[in-house]
């Protein structure tokens, strides 16, 4: 992104390490053993012994097919501990990896792998350190804070409904991850507003991606575009597109002199004679679950998308929720981790943006087989679901310690009760039952974090719930808190510019800031009166930004005294024609105004981003959406 000065810290613990980045490096001891790296993974669901899983077929998707997900992985991860061998000159790798099932060791785990197959791969600058340690580089403070790299099922290089992790573009994904988890590299690409694309840092190649994948071990760098490319960049007399990358803009190095200045690692012409090419072991340590596929698809509504949940336990009281993602009408979508004898259900919830209707399969209906279609028809019952995290008052440095969740009923009927439930990615669901709503359609209720969720910022994406006792109706949602926005953050990238959505400041803009900031998106509520909508479909679900100034411990919305955004969107080429969308832009603080076309930046089909021109927010933030 367009990275500018701004400094934001999210901690979990008052553990403080302290580094001063000098303008010419100096070697420094290492704060890591990098020669015998144990990693933990936790896989959200329990995967069967065989699953419909689907390769990739260049950027769309093939058949599916059964796989064993255990086997993929293994490969993937060996090649991951490989690749970051090579990268490296023989000197980091993992020795082993211990991969869990169903959510477990989920807070403290390395790498953590979604159901959903809409998630962006993200990770944490330096999220393998094991407590804060906090430099202060050539752009402002940076702060490594304990956390995870998060993957969704799979991973094509545009989507995670198809792409085994052991193909290439999912096995160099991971390297790329880890290289911002463990060394705390950053990006090496960047939106041109100049070429309106996004450019690669190299001093091997004027056009990495035009590289052929089997040269990758000869060309730099892996942190910029990492399919074609699996070195550091070092020093060299000649570099391409590197001044205004997040990995520049912020170190003012290449790779290899930030990793000598973080972890005293240099150049090596002698790799380490502990381990044959960084091979790793990988063990599978499997929950005491049963997990089955089912092939899932609804039809009633045309030409649209639908949020699908997987629910165990009681409707009204939901032991743990998986969001595996989003279906189009009409085309199976596997739903992975079900069981079948526990009749586990299902909510499906679309949303006609042209009407703003809102149909479901109205009540959760049991998944019994192995393909299950659902037809979806108008729900009365209808409430909208919104996050808002809060902050710790008694902390020294900003931490979010709790997570309200606010209501509003908006369907043809009204409620008297609700059950309002959070319910944790990898983890189990709690609920507040019997919440009264027959005076008023809000309702509202506050989540304490456990402190294992605060210290490995598991609660940056969890899911949310509500059932209507009278009508037997829930809705659910997710939400992503994707730290701060400018150049000094506690997210790995401008920030989690990996993920789905990122926002950055105009260049200069930042000095009028006082405080730091906070992104939180989501998908655009159940409820807003989308009034308006141009002669456009929306093809993929349009997404809530809400930025926020974190001041003296409160948490303030962004307004529109504050600097106008730049804002980073992740789409599918395919689904578009010409392979580029329309970008539209709504003002839930304004709704007569309806939706209007935001210009377009930069866009990088190969990566599937695009960057959208400054807007300003209020209050309520803004909802952009795709369309064509």
């Amino acid at each position: 992104m367009f990275w500018r000065k701004m400094s934001f810290i999210l901690i979990s613990s008052l553990c403080l390490i302290t580094l001063i980045l000098p303008t010419k490096p100096k070697q420094a001891n290492a704060s890591s053993d990098f020669q015998n790296l144990h990693l933990i993974v936790s896989i959200e669901w329990q995967p069967g012994q065989q699953d419909a899983l689907r390769q990739a077929n260049g950027s769309t998707c093939a058949a599916f097919s059964q796989a064993s997900l255990q086997e993929i992985l293994t490969t993937a991860l060996q090649e991951t501990s490989q690749t970051l061998y090579q990268a490296t000159d023989g000197q980091v790798w993992v020795e082993q990896y211990s991969v869990y099932t169903s959510g477990e060791h989920w807070n403290d785990a390395d790498i953590r792998i979604l159901a959903n197959n809409d998630y962006r791969p993200t990770a944490f600058l330096g999220g393998f350190e094991k407590s804060i340690r906090t430099i202060e580089t050539h752009d402002g403070k940076v702060h490594f804070v304990p956390a995870a790299i998060m993957l969704g099922r799979l991973w094509n290089g545009i989507n995670a409904r198809c792409g085994y992790w052991s193909e290439l573009t999912g096995s160099q994904t991971m390297s790329h991850e880890l290289g911002h988890h463990i060394l705390g590299l950053h990006d090496g690409y960047a939106p041109d507003a100049a070429s309106a694309n996004y450019t690669y840092c190299s001093s091997t190649s004027n056009d990495l991606s035009a590289e052929l994948s089997h040269d990758r071990l000869s060309h730099n760098s892996l942190m910029s575009y990492h399919y074609s490319a699996s070195k550091l960049r070092g020093n060299a007399a000649q570099h391409y597109h590197c001044d205004n990358t997040p990995q520049t803009l912020m170190y003012a190095m290449d790779d290899w002199e930030t990793i000598q200045t973080l972890y005293g690692l240099v150049p090596s012409n002698q790799p380490s004679v502990m381990a044959h090419n960084g091979e790793a072991s990988v063990k599978f340590i499997a929950a005491n679950a049963k997990g089955n596929t089912s092939l899932v698809q609804f039809s009633g509504l045309d030409d649209t998308q639908a949020m699908g949940f997987s629910i165990k336990g009681a409707p009204n009281k939901p032991t743990r929720i998986i969001n595996q993602g989003l279906l189009s009408e009409g085309e199976q979508e596997a739903w992975y981790g079900i069981n079948f004898s526990d009749s586990d259900r299902a909510i499906v919830l679309a949303r006609d943006w042209n009407t703003n209707s809102v149909t479901s399969i109205s009540q959760a209906k049991s998944i019994l087989s192995p393909t299950s279609s659902f037809t979806l028809s108008n729900q009365r019952w209808v409430a909208d679901l919104q996050v808002k995290p809060k902050l710790n008052s008694t902390s020294t440095l900003p931490e979010i310690n709790a997570i309200e969740i606010q209501g509003k009923e908006c369907g043809a009927v009204r409620g008297k009760k609700v059950n309002l439930s959070f319910c944790p990615a990898g983890g189990n669901c709690r609920t507040v039952e019997n919440i009264d709503i027959s005076s008023s359609r809000t309702f509202a209720a506050t989540f304490e974090l456990t402190a294992a969720e605060i210290a490995g910022l598991a609660s940056h994406h969890n899911y949310l719930y509500a059932y209507s006792s009278e009508y037997q109706t829930p809705v659910a949602t997710w939400y992503q808190i994707a730290g701060g926005f400018g150049p000094a953050t506690a997210e790995i990238h401008a920030p989690l510019a990996d993920g789905n959505v990122g926002l950055d400041l105009q260049a200069g803009a930042a000095a009028s800031v006082n405080g730091f900031t906070l992104e939180v998106y989501q998908p655009a509520p159940l409820c807003t009166n989308y009034n308006n909508l141009p002669n456009y479909t929306i093809k993929q679900w349009p997404t809530l930004i809400q930025p926020y100034m974190i001041r003296d411990k409160r948490l303030l919305a962004w307004y529109s005294n504050h600097p106008p955004l730049y804002a980073q969107l992740s789409y599918d080429p395919s689904l578009y024609r010409n392979g580029i969308p329309v970008v539209l832009v709504y003002n839930p603080a304004n709704p007569t105004a309806g939706w209007s076309v935001v210009p377009i930046v930069a866009l990088s089909p190969e990566l599937g981003y695009i960057t959208v021109d400054l807007r300003n927010y209020t209050s309520q933030g803004l909802v952009y959406a795709l369309a064509q």
